[in-house]
């Protein structure tokens, strides 16, 4: 008996001493920097960055293989912070917002009725989609599904819209919208909210809402910032001050501020 326990007590000795050896000569340092800077990201955990989520995001900026202002919803002052802690210079961060060309919806004529899930890829499937517009949103909601911030939603007027107060411009809606209605692009204030490149006559048929190509917002615009190529007007935003006689002039109010 004292001898078995004389062996389970040496055994449990060199044990011990080998675990305690392991821990000292086998021992990696955690960077405390990497949970410091996950506690500073969003937490989402939306993988938008292109990480598996946020504490992968961190470890990534502590070692160097990602840059501080990967993370879209991180404002100047959170990525100067962490900046700070890295002792690296602080660069500016360029913000994006998700923009959705089409203000359909209820505006907009269904081609016929849709029996089955709230889904815009199963919406869209058929003969070009629900909408009597080809490039229409099909207002099935999937961009408000994947949003983690809450900023997409499928208003009362039957499209998607976001609130820009709460968007990051992560782009997962971008990614999932069948129609390719969602850009995301720099600030700013209009938008011409529709993709269709259809003739103004045909158009006018099934939207109301729906760019018809007339180019007043063109001819309004004093400085040359607005176009209409193919039936459609864009805007380019260099030159835009946002005085906004293009939306007076608009017949269809497609241009939204």
């Amino acid at each position: 008996m004292i001898y078995a326990v004389l062996v389970l007590g040496i055994i449990g000795f060199i044990a011990g001493s080998s675990l305690a050896f392991a821990s000292k000569y086998f021992h990696v340092s955690k960077d405390e920097r990497i949970e410091v800077i996950k506690d500073m990201l969003s937490g989402a955990n939306c993988g938008a960055c292109g990480y598996a989520g946020c504490a992968a995001l961190a470890k990534a900026i502590c070692e160097g293989s990602a840059p501080v202002s990967l993370c879209a919803a991180l404002k100047d002052n959170e990525i100067k912070n962490i900046s700070n802690i890295l002792g690296l210079e602080s660069t500016e961060n360029i913000k994006k917002k998700a923009y959705i060309r089409c203000s359909g919806g209820i505006n907009c004529q269904n081609r016929y009725e849709y029996f089955g899930p709230n889904d815009c890829l199963l919406m869209s499937q058929y003969d070009g989609g629900i909408k009597a517009c080809k490039y229409g949103c099909v207002g099935g909601g999937t961009c408000e599904k994947v949003c983690p911030f809450d900023a997409v939603h499928i208003g009362k007027n039957g499209f998607a819209e976001v609130d820009y107060e709460k968007c990051t411009g992560c782009g997962l809606c971008v990614a999932e919208c069948p129609k390719h209605l969602i850009f995301l692009e720099s600030e700013h204030k209009l938008n011409v909210a529709c993709l269709s490149i259809e003739k103004g006559g045909f158009q006018k048929k099934f939207c109301n809402t729906g760019c018809i190509g007339c180019k007043l917002c063109e001819k309004a615009c004093e400085y040359n910032a607005v176009h209409v190529n193919n039936f459609l007007a864009s805007i380019d935003y260099n030159k835009c001050v946002n005085c906004g006689k293009c939306i007076e002039v608009c017949p269809s109010d497609t241009i939204k501020i």
